[in-house]
């Protein structure tokens, strides 16, 4: 009898059957052992029956519920042969690029993130409830990628060694990763979230408080977030704007907007003013559209489309997420497939690593574009961004865009704050803040020096 993968439904259904022959002949060896008061005999259970033959245990009880019930073997509903409460080999290699993957990107794995991936996985072959007991089955075959456990502590917590540790060795393998993917200033990118909320700005630092607010008005209780970025060569991402019903106009398509800034800001809409894993996906489109054509590598072979290039447009859904990629794909290698060089792009982020889905690792790594995430720790003083355009955002700059925005019209407060984005995302504003962050070139010792020292060593 087959065992292991290529243990199907008429196999289980066999060995159900002889499960149930054995134990009615058991049972009639009981009956005779008791009217001739002989020695007592106790039947096997289906579980200790197929840990002694080595048995699917689930696929078999499926099956023997079946015989014991209708008298014939039970079809999955998409008539596979696999068991839909684990993993298939395919499934499960996809799983642990998933992880790994969050691993290489800085990201500690939580059991949440895992079982959500998973049930994604597995939904797409299962079409009712997902049940949770692959999850455990999954861990003890990978000891090596259990999740880790998050605990909350205060940044003024951690010691003073601690950071420096966390500090030295992301620079550290940064540097090989950079080696290894021979990235550029042109390629070398990074991101940010900036929130409003309450009809207020809110940049890294607050630096005074108003004594005495502003009257309200009907449009200060709306809020919208900004995601803006650029690379060390001083090129700028176009404003990802993400708006929560704060014009009287219905921005469902976002057209009313994008003519009023030519098209040089993306809105998209949201009912929370703030992006979820479906804003992040339609931004990473945004990002890969965006930067292809800007890396050096990519101008020197003659601007090649992304289709062209991978196979696929920038805004591509893919169904048949990660059945492809093995682990083994995951070391930066130069090549592909189709023997051509990979040109890969960073993509370094502060925070949002809990909405680093399965779907947006996925995609950025059939596009080859590696995400970095910064030390807990030092998120203000590694980050580009926060350290180059955030740091030029002046106060009365601030309340100028805030009088706009409750006072005047929707043309008047995007001309403003289209101009506003255009001069604090300059190049010189984005170089210095990959350079003061040490970033590009990396540089540790740049950070170290901003780590405040313990006063008793």
């Amino acid at each position: 009898m087959p065992r292991g993968e290529a243990f199907s439904t008429s196999d289980a259904f066999a060995v159900a059957r002889q499960y149930v022959e054995d134990t009615n002949a058991t049972r009639r060896r009981i009956v005779v052992a008791r009217v001739d008061g002989g020695t007592k005999i106790t039947h096997e259970s289906l579980l200790s029956f197929c840990r002694r033959h080595k048995y699917p245990y689930r696929a078999v009880w499926r099956q023997y519920r079946a015989f014991k019930t209708t008298g014939s073997p039970t079809k999955l509903p998409n008539g596979s042969n696999e068991d839909p409460k684990t993993l298939s080999v395919r499934e499960e290699t996809a799983l642990v690029a998933y992880v790994t993957e969050l691993e290489r990107a800085g990201v500690q794995a939580t059991a949440g993130m895992i079982k959500t991936a998973g049930s994604k996985i597995l939904s797409r072959r299962r079409t009712h409830r997902i049940p949770s007991k692959w999850y455990s089955d999954w861990t003890q075959k990978h000891p090596d990628l259990r999740p880790s456990t998050a605990k909350p502590v205060p940044l003024k917590d951690i010691p003073y060694d601690t950071k420096v540790k966390d500090i030295k060795q992301w620079f550290e393998k940064a540097k090989d990763l950079a080696a290894k993917q021979e990235i550029t200033a042109s390629t070398c990118w990074s991101a940010d979230e900036l929130g409003t909320k309450e009809g207020q700005i809110w940049v890294v630092m607050v630096r005074k408080q108003v004594d005495t607010p502003p009257p309200p008005h009907y449009r200060s209780k709306d809020s919208f977030s900004l995601m803006g970025g650029g690379n060390a060569a001083g090129d700028a991402l176009r404003p990802f704007c993400i708006l929560k019903n704060w014009s009287e106009t219905d921005p469902v398509t976002a057209l009313y907007y994008t003519t009023l800034c030519e098209r040089k800001t993306i809105f998209h809409r949201s009912d929370e003013g703030f992006s979820n894993d479906s804003i992040m996906y339609n931004w990473i489109c945004q990002f890969n559209r965006q930067t292809w054509p800007k890396a050096a590598e990519v101008q020197r072979l003659g601007s090649p489309s992304l289709e062209e290039w991978f196979g696929y447009p920038a805004y591509t859904k893919f169904s048949h997420m990660m059945d492809g990629l093995d682990p083994n794909h995951l070391n930066g290698d130069m090549a592909r497939g189709n023997e051509r060089p990979r040109i890969w792009r960073w993509l370094v982020l502060g925070g949002a690593t809990g909405r680093l889905s399965i779907e947006i690792i996925d995609y950025c790594l059939r596009f080859d574009i590696q995400i970095l995430t910064l030390p807990v720790h030092a998120k203000q003083t590694m980050h580009p961004i926060r350290q180059g355009p955030c740091q030029y955002l002046k106060t009365t700059d601030l309340n100028k865009l805030l009088n706009i925005f409750r006072n005047k019209t929707e043309e008047d407060f995007v001309s403003a704050f289209q101009y506003q984005m255009e001069r604090e995302f300059s190049v010189g504003h984005l170089m210095s803040g990959f350079d003061d962050s040490g970033i590009w070139p990396l540089k540790g010792s740049r950070v170290l020096d901003y780590l405040r020292r313990p006063r008793n060593p």
